[in-house]
């Protein structure tokens, strides 16, 4: 069956973005969620193609539908502030003269993303205790990024390539313009952001080869509670040797896990011969894995 022309799916990639909270989402992401949405529902399809109108039931049902899909697949990782004000932070945190005032001013910018705002106490700890386990690396790839490469100044590395991903293309943005005034303040440091959609698997071995990737929160929103096999995959895909990969042990009701450790994350790493070091927060689980 001929499927929807590009044009047709570009406009429904536009209502879809019509929704605040996904406005921030690369296009070519949101195009594959709409086309996998009507190959899965091929009759709806075929009732588009018989009528496409913006204004027709089946239409604004493909529309709906596609929202909800991408914000279980997407709603982890949204700013919970205005990109524009944190633009503002990020100028002022660098145009800080005083070591103090700067610090104060990065606290305010990872207080602008819900997952860095969870990590605020322990961003520092963290670091220390990861790059114990594996060294410090002179590669970091961050996938399912969010606004986290807003903490490296506190991984405390004099020299590092630092490299992220994620499906929300204005906050990749944001990260490069973060990358660059950093690299004026360090010229040992590198950083780039880019869009990526970590499902596609080729696109991840091609990524460039790093000491550590860091992979926090992203395996539960990958498997979308349908298994493991989706993250595994990425796991297996990433082009490097230190897996930092990391979970809630809170619900979403703030109530702590009766079991918060990952038991089908330790089977797998036993079953594929990879070693696994485990490092616990009162807010989230890490774990360290050297494939």
């Amino acid at each position: 069956m001929v499927g929807l022309t590009n044009e047709q799916v570009a406009i429904i990639v536009l209502e879809v973005q019509r929704k605040k909270e996904l406005q921030g989402l690369a296009c070519d992401f949101v195009a594959t969620a709409v086309r996998d949405f009507l190959r899965k529902n091929s009759v709806l399809e075929k009732k588009l193609l018989l009528k496409f109108h913006v204004k027709s039931a089946v239409f604004e049902h493909v529309v709906k539908n596609v929202r909800a899909e991408l914000r279980r697949s997407a709603g982890l990782f949204q700013v919970s502030g205005d990109l524009n004000m944190i633009r503002g932070l990020v100028d002022s945190y660098f145009a800080q003269k005083s070591v103090v005032k700067q610090q104060q001013m990065l606290l305010s910018l990872l207080g602008s993303h819900a997952s860095t705002q969870e990590r605020l106490q322990i961003y520092s700890e963290l670091y220390t205790q990861l790059f114990v386990i594996t060294g410090k690396p002179a590669i970091i790839l961050d996938l399912g990024c969010g606004l986290n490469p807003l903490s490296v100044p506190l991984m405390k590395l004099k020299s590092v390539n630092y490299y992220a991903y994620d499906i929300h293309s204005e906050q990749m943005d944001l990260l490069n313009d973060f990358f660059k005034l950093m690299s004026g303040e360090n010229s040992a440091f590198n950083g780039n952001a880019a869009v990526l959609d970590l499902l596609d698997t080729e696109l991840v071995k091609k990524l460039p080869k790093a000491d550590v990737v860091l992979l926090f929160k992203v395996a539960d929103v990958l498997d979308k509670n349908k298994g493991h096999t989706k993250s595994e995959a990425v796991f297996r895909a990433v082009p490097a040797r230190f897996l930092v990969v990391s979970f809630a042990t809170k619900t979403m009701s703030g109530k702590r896990m009766t079991a918060p450790r990952r038991i089908w994350m330790e089977w797998m790493c036993d079953r594929l011969g990879w070693k696994y070091t485990v490092v616990e927060f009162e807010n989230e689980i890490f774990y360290v894995v050297e494939k």
